[in-house]
């Protein structure tokens, strides 16, 4: 009897080991919950994910911005080069047909009536000469003509011009010339200049066009023969019209960089003002992600303390009752030593009432 009281006991005292290894157990609960030294495991940049689209909207929206103004400046090029071509075009036509006109009012009016009479043609004969210019001049009054020359068919000689200064001047005809002798009207465009002609202080534009017909005689009226008596170049200014259209081309790269201008003041302050409604919810997405961490290291907390208050009320019944049974073994044995007991009995209801006070926070 008395050896199984020993190990009902025993076995009794046994289970106050668990309050040695309560330290142990709350540690390894806090580690394995990480609650102190807790660390964010949240990946750098991963509150900023939802930027990332925003960016690549921020990227193409400057992209498309840059692929439109030079979109702009090429538009500019493709009109102004249309606008010369067409320009070119009519003037190399109109100057053909002037330079046509020409050749048969100078073989009808001076070449017949000086052969008739003079027998031959000899342009240093001052009475010749003044007739031919003259002629040559009601031609051209008022068509927009520069100068008219011609040259002679054996050598590469200017017989006549309304430039004075270029009678007389030998090689001056060149390419055009030689094709011209063998039947074959052509043009050329010298010109020189571009859109930096538009700054302050560059010299004008300039820009002069060149034709050159076969000087023929005719058989029959309007009908040529092919006895090629010279050259004849006409001249056309164009420096005035060029200039124009380098005008409309400078015009057209202000308006759309004024336009670019525009655009991009307004797409950047679109994006300031995402960037910053984005930087304000990001914000917001922390202080939730801070609070969220708060809450659960609060629910963490609170199952540790469930955890060490279930630990704690396990011993402190075993205690409580067996400081119940040495109290009446001592009223027996050593009467009047009672209160100690009891002592213990009341410790243990307190510290059972700060337990319970714990679990139900």
């Amino acid at each position: 009897m008395t050896s199984q009281k020993r190990k009902t006991q025993s076995i009794r005292l046994g289970d106050f080991s668990k309050l040695r290894d309560l330290p142990t157990s709350v540690s390894r609960f806090l580690r394995d919950r990480q609650f102190f030294g807790r660390k964010n495991t949240q990946e750098p940049g991963a509150s900023g994910s939802g930027a990332q689209p925003f960016k690549l909207v921020k990227y193409f929206a400057f992209t498309s911005f840059a692929v439109i103004l030079v979109a702009a400046f090429a538009l500019s090029w493709i009109i102004s080069n249309n606008a010369k071509k067409v320009l070119l075009d009519r003037s190399e036509a109109y100057s053909e047909l002037f330079a046509e006109n020409l050749n048969r009012q100078v073989f009808l009016r001076f070449v017949l009536p000086t052969v008739i009479q003079y027998g031959r043609i000899a342009l240093s004969n001052k009475d010749q000469f003044e007739r031919l210019d003259q002629i040559v001049r009601n031609v051209t009054r008022g068509m927009g003509i520069d100068s008219v020359t011609i040259f002679d068919s054996e050598e590469n000689i200017i017989s006549y011009s309304t430039n004075p200064e270029l009678v007389g001047k030998k090689d001056r005809g060149g390419i055009e010339y030689q094709k011209a002798l063998r039947g074959e009207n052509n043009s050329v465009l010298i010109s020189s200049g571009s859109l930096l002609n538009l700054l302050p202080g560059v010299p004008p534009f300039y820009c002069k066009l060149r034709t050159y017909i076969p000087f023929r005689g005719e058989e029959k009226r309007g009908e040529e023969e092919g006895n090629i008596m010279g050259v004849i170049e006409v001249v056309k200014d164009l420096s005035v019209d060029m200039q124009a259209i380098i005008d409309l081309q400078g015009r057209i790269i202000v308006l759309s960089l004024l336009i670019m201008g525009i655009l991009l003041v307004v797409l950047s302050s679109i994006v300031m003002r995402a960037e910053r409604i984005i930087e304000a919810r990001a914000m917001k997405q922390r202080q939730l992600e801070e609070k969220l961490n708060e809450a659960e290291r609060l629910a963490s907390l609170g199952k540790m303390v469930a955890a060490v208050s279930h630990e704690i009320k396990n011993p402190l019944g075993i205690v409580k009752s067996t400081a119940e049974v040495l109290g009446k073994r001592i009223s027996k044995v050593a009467p009047g030593n009672e209160h100690l007991a009891q002592i213990i009995v009341d410790e243990t209801a307190r510290l059972d009432g700060i337990v319970r006070e714990f679990l139900d926070f």
